[in-house]
């Protein structure tokens, strides 16, 4: 069984009863669909595989020696890279640390942070569209914040990775998303 199809099983159990969001999707399908933009922009199984274990051990769903015995010291620590702080943190400090943490990231650990994001865009926009404006009222910080986030994350890869392959992609889901009208 080769990595990728190895992690989707881990994943589905890992994962099992789970769920995301308002629609109350099985949260493995955040996972799938950030392993799916990796594979469809050409990047290799051990990071199509990171991106599928991508929250794992923020979530706390596995250990940093069960993924190594898994899936080898590459894919963990492409999965450590992409680990946000613990949830103990307020919203913005993690966030803040997400942002800055962007100039330092390797092109590997860039794509999976770049499509978790456009997965993560475009799963919102998709629920706007079913549940309204008061869907924001589910997010740990308002939809001024979660601009603010997104479009800083863009202004970082613009400054410190500028031909990142994924950037394109979040960049047209941020702008989809927080759309601007002028009157």
């Amino acid at each position: 069984m080769n990595l990728v199809d190895k992690a989707t099983q881990f994943i589905a159990l890992k994962y099992d009863g789970r769920r995301r969001t308002a629609m109350q999707i099985p949260y493995a399908t955040h996972l799938f669909g950030v392993a799916r933009i990796l594979k469809h922009s050409g990047y290799r199984d051990s990071v199509v595989t990171a991106g599928l274990l991508h929250d794992i051990l923020e979530d706390h769903v596995a250990s940093e020696a069960e993924l190594t015995e898994l899936f080898g010291l590459e894919v963990l620590a492409l999965v450590k890279a992409t680990t946000e702080m613990p949830k103990s943190y307020s919203w913005q400090t993690r966030k803040e640390f997400v942002i800055a943490s962007i100039k330092e990231k390797s092109p590997d650990e860039l794509a999976i942070l770049l499509a978790e994001k456009t997965h993560n865009v475009n799963s919102i926009f998709a629920e706007l569209e079913q549940f309204g404006e008061g869907l924001w009222e589910n997010f740990n910080a308002p939809k001024e914040q979660q601009e603010w986030y997104y479009r800083s994350i863009l202004e970082q890869v613009e400054e410190n990775h500028p031909n990142a392959r994924l950037l394109p992609h979040l960049q047209q889901a941020v702008d989809k998303l927080f759309v601007k009208v002028a009157y």
